[in-house]
């Protein structure tokens, strides 16, 4: 049964405090954030435990901290774009819905702070919450997958090969019909290329 009420999110935001990790400044470039959520997720810590995960990041303005949105998205304002918010979020995104800031969630944050952060952070983090009276669980942390999925890269490289041999049965299929000849093939390839190459040229020329 889903409840409502946050008995420990201000002992969680006074240990937080204490503890030195938070920082209400950006330490963490823009353009890095999704690829920085991307590479803790894909940490095979977290991928043996959580599974395969795909966290968008929105960016918003004002001074707002930040937010996670069920399963699948945090929005952070300027001043939240640092590691420590950064794995607060995730932390409630790996938890159910309804732990808000309960022990579950605070073993989980905890957890993830010892493996991106370090044991340092780490000891720190534990030391304020014991000090600020912070239950904390382990129940939120799956015990190990016997099948953790592949590291991002592997799976996006294996989903490119299966789009691209479904593609070429399309257009083999095509062909066979009469729909399209291999020169018509050909010539759509190159000048697909060439849009590419015209499209990743503009974009290097604006970073």
């Amino acid at each position: 049964m889903r409840s409502d009420r946050d008995n420990q999110r201000s002992k969680v935001y006074a240990a937080e405090q204490a503890s030195g990790l938070m920082v209400n400044r950006q330490t963490i470039p823009n353009a890095d954030l999704q690829g920085w959520v991307d590479a803790v997720l894909d940490r095979r810590v977290i991928r043996s435990r959580w599974g395969a995960r795909s966290v968008e990041v929105k960016l918003t303005g004002g001074y707002g901290g930040a937010a996670a949105w069920g399963s699948y998205k945090i929005t952070v304002s300027p001043s939240a774009r640092n590691e420590y918010v950064m794995l607060h979020e995730i932390a409630h995104i790996l938890c159910t819905d309804d732990e808000k800031h309960g022990p579950r969630f605070c073993g989980v944050l905890l957890f993830l702070v010892r493996n991106v952060m370090g044991a340092e952070a780490h000891k720190s983090l534990l030391a304020a919450m014991r000090q600020h009276r912070v239950k904390r669980s382990n129940a939120g942390i799956p015990a190990v997958r016997s099948n953790v999925p592949s590291p991002r890269k592997v799976r996006e490289r294996e989903t490119r090969k299966r789009q691209q041999e479904e593609a070429r049965f399309v257009i083999a299929r095509q062909v066979s019909r009469g729909n399209i000849t291999w020169r018509q093939v050909m010539e759509l390839a190159k000048e697909r290329q060439k849009k590419e190459a015209s499209l990743r040229a503009a974009k290097k020329k604006s970073a």
